[in-house]
């Protein structure tokens, strides 16, 4: 009896090292391995080459990704789906094409899931590339710099388009974006100066800062499900005429528009709660606008075209842009009880503003907003502050006094920005609370 409980317990521990030794194992394959099928395999063995001329990496699965090509000098690359008859290919690696010269034409079969970083960067003479339906991913600057690219087919099957994906493809004039494509990355089509059109889908969910910056000659734009327009977004799209920026819009990023000159025709919706910096600057839209104050969304105040020394910001605007950026006119602001953020260079370089009165509500205050204000003396904050940003009053060698409406402790829970503000570091704060 006793033997043979030693040796049962013999067997167990044989099993739990046994299971103890596969984890250990599959955490090392994890490190030097590649997702292909949503799963994580280990590498089986490196730089082979198939019969057709392909360097590849082969998996555990039997899954391989093609790394480069013997023949560097072809014209015409067909992606296989297999390998030597046995290996599926499920991915294009990193750099595998970067730099071939020579290269015209590119077509993928189904199978493959991803194109990897690089993998086309600097192949000068590609033409035209074909998807198909079973790429979900083109990675991170694939296509930079493929000058004349201008032609990209099939790509009903794409998730996500990586960063710079089509940085400066200057040929590419055409690209349809279908449903199902959830991310764009950021600089993903700069300065495709030959892309007429940009028709987002519904189901695009994020597309990052500068994504069609310098396209030239984009005239008609579609931002699908997009909720923020990030920063740059169509900045210098200098043929750009019109733009609706819907409902389920709630920002606008910095310079989203900026120097669109001939941008005339703009529908901003009703819960567009932010816009910011420049995000219009130097569009025939805003130069139009002449009313005293231009408010757009819910409560943004865009423009400011009043003339008279003391301004009153009225009842309805919640959030005050860059709309005095500039104005030598204005010596005296009071700043509304509904007004909860005074956004980035909101009152810069107001060389003759002296007293600023900003009632209850307010909870911040962005970088840069009374900055070069040389001639402002006093500030009246309330209590509802709860940060300054960096340079919020650099350059305000004129300022005196700070009253605060609420106690020295509450000052003490204010979080304002280390640089930059001297000028109210040294001025005397009053307290009221």
């Amino acid at each position: 009896m006793k033997k043979a409980l030693i040796q049962n317990r013999s067997i167990i521990g044989k099993r739990l090292l046994t299971v103890a030794c596969g984890i250990l194992l599959t955490v090392i394959f994890c490190s030097c391995s590649m997702l292909a099928d949503n799963a994580v395999y280990a590498v089986v063995s490196e730089n082979n080459l198939s019969k057709d001329g392909f360097y590849y990496t082969l998996y555990e699965n039997n899954t391989a990704v093609i790394t480069g090509i013997k023949d560097t000098a072809s014209e015409v690359v067909i992606i296989p789906s297999k390998l030597d008859s046995s290996y599926t290919v499920t991915a294009i690696a990193d750099s595998a094409f970067e730099g071939h010269t020579g290269l015209k034409y590119v077509k993928i079969e189904e199978g493959v899931r991803e194109i990897g970083l690089n993998a086309f960067r600097k192949c000068y003479q590609l033409l035209r590339i074909d998807l198909s339906k079973t790429v979900k991913k083109i990675g991170s600057y694939a296509f930079d710099s493929c000058e004349k690219l201008c032609e990209v087919n099939r790509t009903d099957g794409l998730l996500e388009i990586g960063d710079g994906a089509f940085y400066r493809c200057l040929s590419l004039n055409v690209i349809e974006f279908c449903e199902g494509l959830e991310t764009i990355g950021s600089e993903c089509f700069f300065g495709c100066s030959a892309l007429t059109q940009v028709i987002l889908p519904k189901s695009l969910s994020s597309a990052g800062d500068a994504a069609f910056a310098q396209c030239t000659s984009v005239t008609r734009v579609s931002l699908g499900g997009l909720s923020e327009i990030p920063n740059s977004l169509f900045e210098k799209a200098s043929a750009l005429l019109s733009v609706k920026i819907g409902n389920n819009v709630t920002r606008i990023g910095e310079r989203a528009f900026k120097t669109a000159t001939k941008l005339e025709d703009v529908t901003i919706g009703k819960n567009v709660a932010y816009v910011g910096d420049a995000a219009f600057e130097g569009t025939v839209w805003l130069t139009r606008q002449s009313e005293e104050f231009f408010i757009v969304g819910d409560g943004v105040l865009l423009k400011y075209n009043g003339t008279g020394p003391e301004v009153t910001i009225p009842k309805k605007v919640k959030v005050i842009t860059d709309a005095f950026e500039g104005s030598e006119r204005i010596v005296r602001v009071t700043i509304g009880s509904k007004v909860t953020r005074i956004a980035k260079y909101a009152f810069n370089g107001c060389v003759n503003l002296t007293d600023v009165v900003i009632t209850a509500k307010v909870t911040e205050i962005e970088s840069c907003a009374f900055l070069g204000c040389v001639s402002l003396q006093t500030v009246e904050l309330p209590k509802t502050v709860r940060s300054i940003g960096n340079n919020v009053f650099n350059n305000c060698s004129s300022l005196r006094t700070v009253v605060y409406k609420g106690s020295s402790s509450d000052w003490g829970k204010v979080a304002v920005g280390e640089k930059g503000n001297v000028s109210l570091y040294s001025a005397k704060i009053v307290f009221e609370g």
